[in-house]
């Protein structure tokens, strides 16, 4: 389930001119970022040369519901995405990329690569990997069951099958690259001793 994550990207996150926005819904929707779904999909986001917000546009809705409604609210959505593709290792490509069939955004950043990247993404993915290790993990204080696993397999996969046919109205996931998140499964899977 998206948003079942923990805060670690956001621990030095400076809202800035969000501070009070962020005071109310930053906490809900660092915990949607955290997700490793929403990870994959921003970083296959990079991989297709697409705009961020278009890859988590649908699940941040379904997620955040009335909260993403508002403009502000979108604009600190932004923000955050900003923060946190710095943090994985991406900078700015450009900004402002039109989504003409953008369900809450009209347009958004797209990422690339950092030309210190390589450095920065080893590192961080360590840390990342110890931190999820030490703390058996666990997301959002509790641990990743073997069906909640499953159950992002089977939806990745059945993504990654609507991504190849293109006939469904859901077939937007074009966009995202599919096997970033079954690859992230698979790196969990193996973290967990199931692979």
């Amino acid at each position: 389930m998206l948003g079942q994550g923990s805060g670690v990207f956001f621990e030095d996150y400076d809202p800035q001119r969000f501070a009070s926005l962020y005071a109310d819904v930053g906490p809900k929707l660092s915990q949607f970022f955290a997700s490793p779904i929403v990870v994959a999909l921003l970083e296959g986001s990079v991989k297709l040369r697409r705009p961020a917000v278009e890859a988590i546009e649908e699940q941040l809705l379904e997620y955040a519901k009335d909260d993403v409604k508002n403009q502000r609210v979108r604009q600190l959505v932004g923000h955050m995405i900003r923060h946190l593709m710095a943090e994985l290792g991406y900078e700015l490509d450009q900004p402002e990329v039109r989504l003409p069939s953008g369900v809450l955004f009209t347009c958004g950043a797209r990422y690339r690569v950092a030309e210190n990247a390589k450095r920065r993404r080893k590192r961080r993915s360590s840390e990342v990997g110890s931190q999820a290790h030490k703390e058996g993990l666990r997301m959002n204080e509790r641990l990743i069951s073997v069906e909640q696993l499953a159950s992002w397999r089977r939806e990745a996969e059945g993504l990654d099958k609507l991504a190849g046919r293109g006939t469904d109205s859901r077939a937007r996931v074009s966009v995202i690259d599919v096997s970033v998140v079954l690859s992230l499964l698979d790196e969990v899977e193996r973290l967990r001793g199931l692979r």
